[in-house]
């Protein structure tokens, strides 16, 4: 767990304050719950905290008081998948699985490589995805980096989900 602004860790069973936001507009701030560390808390000299979503935004004051403690304590369990032919389990995150994206259901990798089976291709890898021209710079530049430095075993894929072009006007305060 991390602290919302410096990015303080919250170590396993270590202290940490949260703030639940009633009401995210009211406020100007659109998190529901914002999370500090113990540490940063009690350094805070005064009796509120400067809590803000975007540096553009202006500050929110919060009362210290409003900040709630908490243990970090609580164990998620991990999410298991079963395969389909050996019904061995596997960790979700192991396994690579993720049902929104794999329609069928999980084999496990030495089933595929026996069988010889032909999954659906992945379309949400790097390389299908779209392709600009600062795209193909970066990636043009990183690879030349890696190979200069004696890295030569692969290649670095960047690549963007959505691009887009938006005008806005700054204004003077």
């Amino acid at each position: 767990m991390f602290k919302n602004q410096l990015g303080c860790q919250i170590l396993r069973d270590g202290n940490y304050y949260f703030y639940n936001n009633p009401e995210p507009s009211r406020l100007n701030l659109s998190g529901d719950k914002y999370i500090f560390c113990a540490k940063y808390l009690n350094s805070v000299k005064s009796v509120s905290i400067l809590v803000v979503d975007d540096l553009t935004e202006i500050l929110v004051d919060i009362p210290k008081t409003l900040f709630l403690p908490a243990k970090n304590d609580i164990q998620k369990p991990e999410k298991m998948i079963a395969c389909i032919v050996c019904t061995c389990s596997w960790p979700q995150i192991c396994a690579l699985h993720l049902d929104q994206i794999w329609l069928e259901r999980f084999i496990c990798n030495m089933y595929i490589r026996e069988y010889n089976i032909q999954g659906q291709e992945n379309r949400y890898v790097a390389h299908r995805l779209t392709v600009t021209n600062l795209v193909l710079q970066l990636e043009q530049r990183v690879n030349d980096s890696l190979h200069n430095q004696g890295c030569h075993r692969g290649r670095v894929t960047i690549h963007i989900l959505a691009a887009s072009d938006k005008i806005s006007e700054v204004k003077p305060r």
